[in-house]
């Protein structure tokens, strides 16, 4: 027998691998084309051929569920991105848009894909569609951006929309020299207006004194011209005979606006008029609503602060449809897109800038102040913040901070004016945004007399320094603005709590905006008298300060009126005569002296209302009541032009005063108020805690912030979560009709 050699046992040829890991797993007949049609209808394409899922961890149910909350989760995030002026990317792959379809539709092209239509889209490729700009020799310039008809992007020239105006005017029998007869500004019917107004112009000599008084004054606040910019033109302006009418324009503009704040000149002196009535006439004879310029968008911004200090009631209404005009000429030039792209020199770009930062600012606080939307929303923006005026090597100047202040405030109208209203988390969400922002303030620009009643802890004091007239204007101007903000954020809610807890607002769910607007009073008034004690004259002819103060009186006479109870009436009470007696000081101004009237008639009824509750009358709500919600935001009214009349009965005026404290000793019944108020806040926390509580900003913003340490009947005021449900089902319109209608019985409205 042979020796048999043992013959290696025969390894087993692999079968190969045909079909996806996936389909293996599921027993799936698989198409073999990665990713494979099963893996793409089940949503799973990334991980084929060779991974494999987890078999029945999750319901289809789940993942659907799932898929719709990162859904809205993503909504959110872009919509929170948007409003505050940033830029989404474009997805880069197809966007789903249900997640119902993406697990139940048998259609492969519902899922998303790597590309479309075998391109990929990225944001690169668009990154230079920013649209054309022209500009003329004269300084003339047109934008249209990428959207715009093909007609538009291929006529660049603005020479043949001149031609076309000419013979426009021939058609209908004009002169071609005419200057335009249209809104907003009536024209003169001679060619040669340009001519004669330059003879008009002052001496140098003058011209320097009310560039030096506009300057310090006025341009201080509202920086819209470069002043080494303006000098240069201003030389030119007074040897070339044939000037630029924008440019004059513009220039008398700024006379106009130095003789205003002239304090050694009265605030109605006729030159003043005279001067703005010459830059009215150089606009239209310049034919500004065609030939767009910078000088024309700076001379209309003047203007605007001309019709609003001036003592006329009508300079609001007068300026709001020139704003519009204004908006409209800035954007036709692209200053809201950033002219770096453009080549621009860094003089020509911080004059762009400039212009449109001002522009917006005007445009975010009047329409704050109207109750209306602003015109150019961030979305739209890319415009950079000019180079800032004061220097700093740690901080930023007045004018960034107040850039910064205005995209805070297009994020306050967003939210709190939209027409559905926010929830209450998102108010208190912005307010702490706001308060974080004034702490922010760099000590050079933080105003003494709004630090010294939010003296606390929480709140950063200034330093000691004797200031100029500038940064004092500068300080007081930032610290009303930020108060502005507050009141605005928090004034709907303050009426709330009064509206639905009279006897004690502090126990409202909205318990922390009526604390914040009654801050907002109390820090009013220091700003009032402490810019008036420090330029008087100055401090009258910028009336926005005893604009703002009449608003806040307002809201401190509603305090008293309807909620004498409140452990806050006797700052309220305070507050409310600080206002009336500082707006009728004859130095204040005829503006502010014209609120006296109205709200002498709040003093007496709020002292009426006093004197009922430290009697322990008993009071029952009636009209007048809603008078005060409408003035605060609350509620609206009719009103008939004809005779000036309104649903509302006219508070009784006279006698009141004289006849409420005549059996008493005290002459002055303000101060004997005042001390009974008080009484009723023993064993309450004090204002100045409560205040002190605003400023204590947690690094979890949806944490409620609390009023005192102790133990008493005000602890927990804030509510949790779970106690805004039935408030928020209101705002946000889930309830039922009827119980929507209900609620509004019950508020009196």
């Amino acid at each position: 027998m042979k020796d048999a050699k043992e013959k290696p046992a025969k390894s087993r040829k692999q079968r190969p691998l045909y079909s996806c890991g996936e389909c293996r797993r599921l027993k799936l007949k698989c198409d073999r084309q990665w990713p494979c049609n099963q893996c793409r209808r089940r949503g799973c394409s990334a991980i084929c051929p060779d991974g494999t899922m987890k078999g029945a961890t999750m319901s289809r149910q789940a993942l659907v569920d799932n898929t719709s909350n990162l859904l809205s989760r993503i909504d959110q995030l872009e919509s929170s991105i948007r409003s505050q002026g940033g830029i989404v990317p474009h997805p880069a792959t197809e966007l789903i848009c249900n997640a119902t379809a993406v697990f139940n539709s048998p259609n492969s092209s519902t899922y998303p894909t790597t590309t479309h239509n075998g391109f990929e889209t990225h944001q690169e490729d668009f990154a230079e569609s920013f649209g054309a700009l022209t500009v003329s020799r004269e300084g003339q310039s047109r934008y249209v951006g990428p959207s715009a008809g093909s007609e538009w992007l291929q006529n660049e020239s603005l020479e043949d929309t001149e031609q076309e105006i000419i013979d426009e005017k021939r058609q209908i029998g004009e002169s071609s020299d005419s200057p335009p007869s249209d809104f907003p500004f009536s024209a003169s019917n001679s060619g040669e207006i340009v001519t004669e107004l330059w003879k008009q112009l002052p001496s140098r000599e003058i011209a320097g004194e009310l560039t030096e008084i506009y300057y310090r004054t006025c341009s201080c606040l509202y920086n819209c011209v470069q002043r080494d910019v303006f000098e240069k033109d201003l030389d030119i302006l007074y040897v070339y005979v044939h000037p630029d009418p924008h440019k004059l324009a513009r220039l008398y503009m700024v006379f106009a606006l130095g003789v205003y704040f002239d304090t050694t000149r009265s605030t109605d002196h006729p030159d003043s008029q005279r001067f703005y009535s010459y830059s009215k006439s150089l606009l239209s004879a310049g034919d500004f609503l065609v030939k767009s310029s910078i000088p024309a968008a700076q001379t209309l911004h003047m203007m605007g602060l001309y019709l609003l200090n001036r003592n006329r009631l009508s300079g609001a209404d007068s300026y709001y449809p020139l704003l519009g005009v204004q908006l409209r000429i800035a954007r036709a030039m692209g200053l809201h897109r950033d002219g770096a792209r453009w080549g621009f020199t860094q003089a020509e770009l911080n004059e762009r800038r400039m212009t449109f930062w001002e522009t917006q600012t005007m445009d975010v606080f009047q329409s704050i102040c109207f109750g209306r939307p602003y015109s150019t929303q961030l979305r739209h923006v890319d415009c950079k913040f000019p180079r800032d005026e004061q220097p700093d090597a740690q901080n930023a100047g007045f004018q960034t901070l107040r850039y910064t202040l205005v995209r805070l405030l297009c994020k306050i109208s967003d939210d709190i004016y939209s027409v559905k209203p926010p929830t209450y988390d998102v108010v208190i969400a912005l307010d702490r945004e706001v308060r974080q922002y004034d702490k922010d303030i760099p000590p050079h620009l933080r105003c003494n007399a709004a630090a010294v009643v939010r003296n606390s802890s929480n709140y950063p004091l200034k330093r000691e320094a004797v200031d100029g007239e500038e940064l004092i204007l500068q300080q007081h101007t930032l610290a009303m603005n930020v108060n502005e903000c507050l009141l605005y954020i928090n004034r709907r809610y303050f009426a709330h709590a009064l509206k639905t807890h009279p006897q004690n607002p502090l126990k409202s769910p909205f318990a922390q905006s009526f604390i914040a607007v009654m801050e907002c009073c109390r820090v009013m008034v220091a700003l009032g008298q402490s810019i008036h004690r420090l330029l008087p004259d100055l401090s009258a002819r910028h009336f926005f300060f005893f604009y703002h103060m009449f608003s806040f009186g307002v809201c401190s006479a509603a305090s008293c009126i309807i909620s004498p109870g409140s452990s806050m009436a006797s700052d309220a009470w305070m507050d409310l005569n600080s206002i009336t007696d500082l707006c009728a000081l004859p130095s204040a101004g005829k503006r502010a002296n014209q609120f006296v009237p109205a709200l002498n008639k709040l003093r007496e009824r709020a002292l009426v209302r006093c004197k009922e509750h430290i009697e322990a009358k008993v009071h029952n709500t009636d009209d007048h009541d809603n008078e005060h919600m409408v003035m605060l935001g609350l509620g609206s009214r009719v009103v008939t032009t004809e005779t000036q009349t309104t649903r509302f009965k006219t508070p009784t005026s006279g006698g009141v005063l004289d006849g409420l404290f005549e059996n008493d000793k005290d002459p002055n019944p303000s101060d004997q108020i005042y001390s009974q108020l008080l009484k009723q806040t023993e064993g309450t926390p004090s204002s100045a805690e409560m205040f002190n509580n605003l400023w204590n900003i947690p690094n979890d913003t949806n944490s409620a912030l609390s009023l005192s340490g102790s133990t008493n009947e005000y602890n927990n005021i804030f509510p949790s979560s779970l106690d805004f449900m039935e408030m928020d089902s209101v705002l946000n319109g889930t309830q039922s009709d009827t119980d929507w209608t209900a609620v509004l019985r019950s508020m009196g409205l």
